[in-house]
């Protein structure tokens, strides 16, 4: 039974991401795994820390349409707003902003 316990919490170990539904399925799994290292360099400096737990032992990316995103603060996209919110729900998370794409979230 204490398997089955230790094989379900290890299950919770995922990392999610939210990405632009305009850009290539490739991109978007570039996008995020660049999202994935800052999260890193933000968050995985502990040794009992979820990240690194995840690093170690799991590594799944489920990646997301997140919907738009812009940085017109009168109209955000939707990527925008789900940083937003999960920023105010206390949810530890880390962007991107590619450059290459005219700075998009």
């Amino acid at each position: 039974m204490d398997k089955i316990k230790e094989m379900a919490e290890r299950l919770k170990q995922r990392m999610y991401g939210l990405v632009p539904y305009n850009i290539s399925p490739i991109q978007q799994g570039i996008q995020f795994g660049h999202a994935v290292v800052e999260y890193g360099l933000s968050y995985g400096h502990k040794s009992d820390d979820p990240y690194l737990q995840w690093a170690r032992n799991d590594k799944t990316f489920i990646i997301l349409n997140g919907g738009t995103t812009n940085n017109n603060k009168e109209c955000f996209g939707t990527l925008n707003n789900a940083q937003i919110r999960l920023y105010s729900m206390g949810v530890q998370n880390e962007s991107f902003c590619e450059p290459d794409l005219g700075d998009q979230l």
